[in-house]
This record gives C-alpha cells, structure tokens and sequence, in this order.
C-alpha cells in the first residue's frame, strides 16, 4: 500500500525537534522585514523632501531670473523716457539760450578773478602756488 511507503509522524518527529529556534528565526527576520521596510519609507520619504527642495529652488531662481529681466526693461525704459526728455529741452530754442547764457556766465566770472601765479623754490623742489 501506499501509505505504508510514508514515513510515520513519529518517526520524522525527532528531525524537527530543534524547530523552536525557527520561531526565534522566523521572528528575527520578521522584524528584519519590519526594519528593512521602515527604512526604506524613511528613505521615500527623504527623496520626496529632496525632490521638493530641488523643485523650490528651481522655482526662485527661475523667479529670481525674472524679477532680474523685469528691473533691467524697466531701467531701459526709464532711461530711454529721460533720454527722450532731454532730446525734447534740447530741440526748444528757448532752453539752449538758457544754457548758452548760463556758461557765458560762468566763463565771464572765471576770467573776472585775479589769480596770479608764483613759483616758490624750497629745498630743490617747485612748489607751484596761487595766490587770488
């Protein structure tokens, strides 16, 4: 018969007698499992702050850039519109009248003061001094 070719529960019972320390196995490794699980969430989850991070900064800076462009046309604009002005004062004849009496002014009260010039020799050095 079939059943007398297989080995009897007791015979086999003394092979397995050490089997508790496959429970204290089977529990290592669970917690192994446990372990090895918790950590590697822990690792998802720190890739996730990183890949935020590296988002967040590539979001300022690309702000950052912008703000830049922004500033720099507006300068460009605001000194073209000086510019312009300028153009503008410098093509009414009234205003180049203004300027041309201004330095004739300013000319005529320069060569208006005095000044004389004397060299003062002083221990082999020229000395250069204006008295008004």
């Amino acid at each position: 018969m079939v059943l007398s070719t297989l080995p009897r529960t007791s015979s086999r019972s003394p092979r397995y007698a050490n089997s508790g320390s496959g429970i204290a196995s089977t529990s290592g490794l669970t917690w192994d499992l446990k372990e090895t699980a918790r950590l590697e969430a822990q690792a998802y989850e720190l890739e996730q702050k990183v890949n935020v991070a590296h988002d967040m900064k590539t979001t300022l800076d690309s702000w950052v850039r912008w703000e830049g462009q922004v500033k720099q046309q507006q300068q460009k604009e605001l000194a073209d519109s000086v510019m312009a002005t300028i153009e503008k004062e410098l093509s009414n004849e009234s205003t180049l009248k203004k300027i041309l009496d201004q330095s004739v002014r300013d000319v005529e009260r320069m060569l208006l003061i005095p000044v004389t010039t004397v060299y003062i020799r002083s221990q082999n050095l020229g000395i250069l001094a204006t008295k008004a």
